[in-house]
């Protein structure tokens, strides 16, 4: 009996996960080259996702749950807040032209929708927008709760 090629192959490791309003999951996962590691835009559940043995996901990963935010409080954040970019260096601002910057603390509203961010900036903001953000841990315990 030939063993499955595939068990052995290690699983990509997913540094945040953002559910979206649908319920639908996307990762980031660091790729080879960081200037072209798009995300993964699953198409599951989160709770599909952290019931799947596809990704590895650790404990301590965030979880970005537009879900549970107020719709107005998340349109909000996505027109006008700043995009994630997780090829930035933790801690860092990147306005549309300009250079890396380290992040100084401005508010969410005041960097725009042309600035983009380290995912660790991105978590800081969407939970000061008021976005819930979790860990796996957090998620695969509250999904537990439900059932």
């Amino acid at each position: 009996m030939n063993p499955d090629p595939s068990a052995s192959r290690p699983r990509p490791r997913a540094l945040a996960i953002f559910v979206a309003t649908d319920r639908t999951a996307t990762i980031d996962i660091p790729g080879p080259d960081l200037d072209q590691r798009p995300p993964v835009r699953t198409g599951r559940t989160l709770e599909d996702l952290l019931s799947g043995d596809d990704y590895d996901l650790p404990a301590d990963t965030p979880v970005v749950r537009a879900d549970l935010a107020l719709p107005e409080v998340f349109e909000d954040f996505l027109r006008r807040g700043p995009f994630e970019q997780p090829e930035l260096p933790p801690g860092m601002v990147k306005e549309i032209v300009e250079q890396a910057r380290r992040y100084d603390g401005e508010p969410w509203d005041t960097l725009g929708a042309l600035t983009y961010v380290a995912t660790n900036v991105y978590l800081q903001l969407a939970r000061h927008a008021g976005i819930p953000v979790q860990t796996v841990a957090e998620a695969r315990s509250s999904s537990q709760d439900l059932s």
